[in-house]
């Protein structure tokens, strides 16, 4: 089931004419993924795949050139240091005040 909140918030954001950037897609991504402690559960909530949501993470990491998250048998979770989620909350905090400013 896709996360309610998620959905409409994109539909506000593209119905008012911004595009959502691929950043905040990954950040939400990451968020959702820690939130549920799995790519499944966080792939079903945003309605995209299990890969596609895997594939934004790594991508993330990539650019940040650290490990965001542990990986294991029993899902997935925040390595020891929460700064990078930190920074996510707070950029998707900064766009939802911008589309909410924008009304």
């Amino acid at each position: 089931m896709q996360d309610p909140l998620g959905f409409l918030y994109a539909w506000i954001l593209k119905k008012e004419g911004f595009a959502v950037d691929m950043n905040i897609q990954k950040y939400a991504a990451f968020l959702k993924t820690v939130e549920y402690g799995s790519f499944t559960k966080a792939a079903e909530s945003l309605s995209y795949s299990q890969s596609g949501i895997s594939r934004m993470i790594a991508d993330l990491e990539k650019e940040w050139e650290v490990s965001l998250l542990e990986r294991g048998r029993g899902g997935v979770r925040l390595t020891s240091d929460d700064y990078p989620a930190a920074l996510c909350k707070k950029a998707l905090h900064g766009v939802r005040q911008s589309a909410k400013a924008g009304k």
